[in-house]
């Protein structure tokens, strides 16, 4: 009786092991976790080898504990293992109508817990069996307990190679990052397939950020569609391992960021790992990651990651934030806060109030690409190549503001509304994208809403998502708006100041833009100072050049080496910097970085042409250039002196003659217009302020790095 039952015993062993292996094997392939034949067997081998270990197992220790010779531990041991056939109809797709739709969901969980109930009933009864039964020796125990060692050997075995080919067919990242446009916005990134691991070392340092950004890849070809949610899982190891999970919806016209806080990090942390699926896996799943397993996605879709970019909390070193906003076009003169006639800026000179103000700030030169370049770097045009007809590059042993900022953990962004004309000025590949984690050019002249935002509206929303994408971690935003560099009529300046019968004149039409634009200006302030990460902003407006209208009510405005054209607005506000009203100092566009570093604390490593304003700055005579031949110009506290050098911007040799061409007295031009020439009378000032730009020319002209 003894030997039909122990024969029973291990067909029903057999049976039931093979069941829950091909049962394991179907639920893990139906979860991609089960990929060729050679996987397929191991992990039903596997599993199989694991249950005849537990059961085998089992034996060993009711045979240690009681020992006996009676067949009804084997009998109700073999009832056990036939619970296993409750499997049957889950392995035969047979439907089942279940009570719930829940349970749809977690039908095979439905079908193990069956299976567990009923084996867990017949264990029992065996272990009962055990117990009445007539007792013998427990030398028998060895063999079980061999028998069960070889099982978990042989599971051991098939584990491993399972989990070898899982991992040689795991889909992989694109090794080397490219720059992707989405939208109007450029980001390094990487291809990234569904299912693949991406694993990252980490830095130790205080009140650590992570920020990803999301895409779909730009033209993927026919047979892939786009997605419009993914979900991302994020494993950040250190003293301790957490993981987070996030659904994202993929934004069609620009990267979609998320943002791991200093809050959710753990101490310590060192490594993080990243994968994404189209669905979102169930929580059991978290049992196979000790075993370095995640699903292999049967579909081809692929998404673009750019990061995860190690950014620092603003409140770790108590170091501010950044806004840079350069409004092409505006002129100091055109500013209510300084005395134009005309209330064109009633939200910057609400600002002003709580700032520091530099009524007397200066263009290197009046053109975008020199003027910003000078601003991002504190050097002069002849020194980063951005002047005339010549667009740089900036050398690789010069730095701009983005990135010494971003090496100091700054998240970076610049909207610069390149792509508005044919000109491409300040686009992706022109070197001012250096720096920045995000580069977007675009302009919308037209919204694709109806009732959405225009031009340089437009590109202020984007950059008020942005700000509030990242106000937990310190950012430097670059904004550059061209709304006043061509001012034209638009319904959207309405009324503005046009009179009330007649066509506007260009100086109205530019007056009633600069005042729409100041309330852009001043829903975006109000956004920064009432949000999250106001207390640590601080604010830069200002202008690459002004438009100069002193040549009559009816004309167009025209642009070079006047006062009206280089005489910009600056405007400095921030937690760090008190509220000192009209600053007497002359400056210039190149002190905007030195200020910057300073309020950063970092800086370069080479001399730059700008100092900082807020430690201690001593008055300097701004000097600016325009055009080919060269002229230069220089500003003092009563005389503008221009001069022609007769030199081609970064020439090796003067190709023209040189000369003279006006002094004249600001203060009294103010009153009396810029047409009285002062050169005749004062020979003196004429050689003196020839001499120091011959010797300013000659400092310079070799500065430029090739």
């Amino acid at each position: 009786m003894v030997a039909v039952c122990m024969a029973l015993y291990m067909v029903s062993l057999g049976l039931s092991a093979g069941l829950m292996g091909v049962f394991a094997h179907e639920v893990l392939d139906e979860l991609g976790y089960v990929h060729g034949l050679e996987s397929d067997v191991m992990v039903a081998g596997a599993v199989a080898c694991a249950y005849a270990c537990v059961q085998l197992l089992y034996m060993a220790v009711v045979r240690l504990l009681k020992p006996t010779r009676s067949p009804g531990p084997l009998f109700a041991e073999t009832l056990s293992h036939l619970a296993a056939l409750a499997f049957i109809p889950y392995l035969m797709d047979m439907a089942v109508k279940w009570p719930h739709p829940v349970l749809y969901k977690v039908e095979p969980l439905v079908y193990l817990a069956g299976f567990g109930a009923v084996h867990a009933f017949f264990k029992l009864a065996s272990f009962y069996a055990a117990i009445r039964g007539k007792p013998c020796g427990r030398f028998w125990a060895l063999g079980w307990l061999v028998a069960s060692m070889l099982c978990a050997a042989t599971g051991y075995w098939a584990v491993i190679q399972w989990l070898g080919v899982s991992r040689a067919v795991q889909p992989q990242a694109a090794g080397a990052e490219h720059h992707y446009r989405v939208g109007g916005q450029y980001a390094a990134a990487r291809a990234v397939p569904e299912g693949a691991v991406v694993a990252y070392g980490l830095s130790d340092y205080p009140d650590p950020c992570l920020t990803l950004r999301w895409a779909n890849v730009p033209d993927p070809g026919a047979e892939v569609e786009p997605l419009e949610r993914i979900h991302v899982s994020i494993t950040i190891e250190g003293e301790e391992t957490r993981k987070r999970s996030f659904a994202l919806t993929l934004n069609p016209d620009s990267w979609r960021g998320l943002q791991i806080s200093a809050a959710s990090m753990p101490p310590k942390a060192r490594r993080c790992s990243i994968l994404w699926q189209k669905q979102e896996p169930p929580a059991w799943h978290r049992l196979l990651e000790p075993l370095g397993l995640s699903p292999i996605a049967a579909s081809n879709a692929q998404v673009l990651l750019s990061g995860p970019f190690e950014h620092e909390g603003r409140g770790a070193s108590g170091e501010p934030s950044f806004v840079v906003i350069v409004a092409e076009g505006l002129g100091a003169a055109h500013v209510s806060g300084f005395g134009y006639e005309r209330a064109t800026t009633p939200a910057l000179d609400g600002l002003a109030a709580h700032a520091m103000v530099y009524p007397e700030a200066y263009t290197p030169a009046p053109e975008a690409e020199a003027a910003c370049m000078s601003l991002l770097t504190g050097v002069t045009p002849l020194t980063h190549g951005y002047l005339g007809s010549s667009h740089g590059p900036l050398g690789e042993d010069r730095e701009t503001l983005a990135e010494v900022l971003q090496a100091e953990r700054y998240a970076t962004a610049a909207f610069t509304e390149g792509e508005a004309t044919g000109e491409g000025d300040l686009v992706f590949g022109s070197g001012f994208e250096r720096g920045f984690e995000v580069f977007d050019a675009s302009y919308r002249a037209a919204a694709s809403d109806p009732d959405g935002p225009t031009g340089s509206a437009s590109t202020l929303e984007r950059v008020s998502q942005w700000i509030d994408d990242h106000a937990d971690s310190k950012f430097l935003v670059f904004v550059r708006l061209r709304e006043l560099r061509e001012p034209r009529w638009e319904e959207r300046y309405a009324p503005g100041f046009a009179p009330d019968e007649g066509e506007p004149t260009p100086r109205d039409v530019y007056d009633s833009a600069v005042a729409y634009l100041d309330g852009e200006l001043g829903a975006l302030i109000d956004h920064i100072r009432s949000g999250p990460a106001g207390h640590h902003v601080c604010l830069v407006v200002t202008s690459a050049y002004g438009l100069d209208f002193s040549a009559g009510r009816d004309a167009l405005p025209v642009v070079g080496l006047t006062e009206d054209s280089l005489r910009v607005p600056l405007i400095l506000y921030g937690p760090q910097l008190r509220r000192t009203g009209r600053q007497p100092h002359r400056v210039s566009l190149e002190d905007v970085a030195a200020t910057l570093f300073s309020l950063a604390h970092t800086g370069v490593g080479y001399v730059i042409d700008g100092r900082s304003l807020v430690e201690n700055p001593q008055p300097k005579d701004p000097i600016s250039m325009f055009g080919s031949p060269l002229a230069l110009s220089l500003r003092s506290d009563q005389w503008r002196y221009s001069w022609q050098s007769g030199w081609r911007p970064f020439a090796e040799e003067p190709t023209d003659p040189a000369g003279d061409v006006e002094l004249y007295d600001v203060k009294q031009a103010e009153k009396q217009g810029y047409k009285r020439d002062a050169m005749r009378a004062r020979h003196d000032l004429v050689a003196q302020y020839r001499a120091r730009l011959k010797t300013y020319l000659k400092r310079h002209r070799t500065g430029v790095v090739r």
